[in-house]
Parts: structure tokens; C-alpha cells; sequence
């Protein structure tokens, strides 16, 4: 079954609302963004998680980018993340210092394909995995942020990567458009950010609205679970 992860989480309720529709990861931002939050707020929402759901609660996910590992591994630490998602133009040298799991993301531009790109892309998405991390797309930014951007890029490109990784599909997701992400490219994690969002605000029925989506997607390819 296709997981899913909230990202750019602000507020306790947000948190809670992601992790009652059934979310497998719920993301924390430290990097520059509209949605940072600092070591004390993360903590603050962890702890609200971890007090109203115990164990069930989903992973929680650290968002950095071209933070030093001394700062990830600390926030960590501090917050009690249970992964690192590397949104910048960190090395795999770099990745090796990080002390959790990661997801390392590639960033595509939005009208990129062609044979060569894709075996790059094959190329680079390896190396990932051989180093033991999970490799997850993202739309390239053109703002002065890495990631957020709420646009799609080609998923004919994340469909022939899906069919040898397994991969977390971000970039422009929303409850409209992820099923046919999820019928199309088949990912293991989809991840969604500002499309569960109205006026800048997690929105909890946007949020149940795309798990009903990734359940109704995966219905349609699986069967009834």
C-alpha cells in the first residue's frame, strides 16, 4: 500500500490531524521556508504527538538543507526525529555523517525528460540506495526556497525510476492530482505539503481528503485491503 507523508507541519492540530487520516511520516521544517520552525516548536508538536498517540504515531521526518551534520544530527537528537530528509546539495560523503535514516532528495526541473536525463537520474538515484538512503523527487524551486514549490514536474520520468526504486513522490501533490500519481508512477511514499494547505494553513479536511485519495488510488491497482 502506497504510504504517505505531511510535510511542513506548524501546529500540534496539524500534526494530530495527519496522524488520525493515517500518515506514515509527518515532516518538520528546519531549513529557511515559510513553514521553518525552530528546535523548541518541532519538540512542542513532537511532544503533543507522542503524548495524545504513544508509539502509533507516525515517523517524524527533519527537513534541513546544507545545514552541517553537527546541526542535524543536534536537532535530532533534541527533537527525537526518526529521519532526516536532505533537501539541498548535500554529498553522499555528507550523508554518511547524518546519524538517522534519510531521505535524499533529487530535485527535477518541471518541464525536464529525454533518454539522457533519465540515465542520469537512474545513475544518480543508485548511488543513493547503494549508500543506504531512500531517494525521493521534488520539483526544482525557482523561489528562494528548495523545495515547496506546489508544481509537478514529468512524472513519465518518476515512472521508469519507480520501476526499479522505491521512491517518495513530492512536488505539486495534492487530493486531486494523487491518485493519478499513484496509478501513474506507482511510488512507495507520496508527500504532500502546501496542496492540504488554504491560505498558507494546514487544512485538516484537505488532509482527509488526500488519504482518502491514496486509499482510493490504491483500491483501484490492489483491491479492497
Amino acid at each position: 500500500m502506497t504510504k504517505f507523508k505531511v510535510c511542513g507541519l506548524r501546529r500540534g492540530e496539524d500534526a494530530l490531524a495527519a496522524i488520525n487520516q493515517g500518515a506514515s511520516f509527518i515532516g518538520l521544517i528546519f531549513a529557511p521556508s515559510k513553514r521553518q520552525l525552530t528546535v523548541e516548536q518541532a519538540r512542542a508538536i513532537l511532544d503533543s504527538a507522542r503524548e495524545e498517540r504513544g508509539a502509533e504515531r507516525p515517523e517524524a521526518v527533519g527537513v534541513f538543507v546544507n545545514a552541517s551534520a553537527d546541526e542535524v544530527n543536534s536537532a535530532a537528537d533534541y527533537c527525537g526525529l526518526d529521519r532526516i530528509q536532505l533537501h539541498g546539495d548535500e554529498t553522499l560523503e555528507y550523508c554518511a555523517a547524518i546519524e538517522r535514516p534519510l531521505f535524499k532528495v533529487v530535485r527535477i526541473e518541471r518541464a525536464a525528460k529525454g533518454n539522457d536525463l533519465l540515465a542520469a537520474l537512474e545513475d544518480e538515484l543508485a548511488a543513493i540506495v547503494d549508500a543506504g538512503h531512500t531517494p525521493m523527487l521534488d520539483t526544482v524551486s525557482r523561489g528562494p526556497y528548495y523545495g515547496g514549490t506546489g508544481e509537478t514536474f514529468d512524472w513519465g520520468l518518476a515512472t521508469e525510476l519507480a520501476r526499479n526504486f522505491d521512491l517518495v513522490l513530492s512536488g505539486g501533490l495534492n487530493p486531486e492530482n494523487v491518485g493519478r500519481a499513484i496509478e501513474q508512477v506507482g511510488p512507495w511514499v507520496v508527500d504532500v505539503s502546501s496542496g492540504v494547505e488554504t491560505d498558507g494553513v494546514k487544512d485538516a479536511g484537505k488532509i482527509a481528503a488526500f488519504a482518502q485519495a491514496v486509499d482510493t488510488a490504491d483500491e483501484s491497482i490492489r483491491g479492497p485491503a
